[in-house]
């Protein structure tokens, strides 16, 4: 279990100047899907438990891009960002199953802000990893 805590401690920290920048938008990222977190979980539970899950991860990357941002951390932060634009774009696009309303909704504030935070997070750590080979 004490493998589990640690992880993303171990390595040597980056000290990137972007880290800041990336847990801002890792903040962001998570506070933007909070507020649909319970809707979603009651109409359809996979987008609602999606929610739940970007949150945790957006709030718990933030602290360790903070305190320790090493390349796991880094490579978390870039996974999670590219797995949730992922997700806006197919919900926007083909919409996902048992949840099309928001086809075509591109400009959905909530939406916007998730993007922006996404981005923050993707953009840093896409230049970290490419720095830091």
């Amino acid at each position: 279990m004490s493998v589990l805590l640690v992880w993303p401690f171990e390595g040597r920290p980056l000290e990137s100047p972007w880290r800041l920048v990336a847990a801002c938008g890792a903040i962001a990222e998570a506070i933007s899907h909070l507020p649909l977190l319970m809707q979603a979980l009651g109409e359809t539970p996979y987008i609602g438990v999606g929610f739940l899950l970007l949150s945790v991860a957006g709030f718990l990357l933030a602290i360790l891009l903070l305190v320790n941002d090493t390349r796991v951390v880094w490579l978390c932060s870039v996974a999670v960002a590219a797995l949730a634009i992922l997700g806006y774009v197919l919900s926007r696009t083909t919409g996902l199953p048992q949840f099309s309303e928001h086809v075509g909704q591109w400009s959905y504030p909530l939406g916007v802000v998730s993007i922006v935070g996404e981005a923050l997070m993707l953009g840093p750590g896409l230049l970290n990893m490419a720095k830091n080979r």
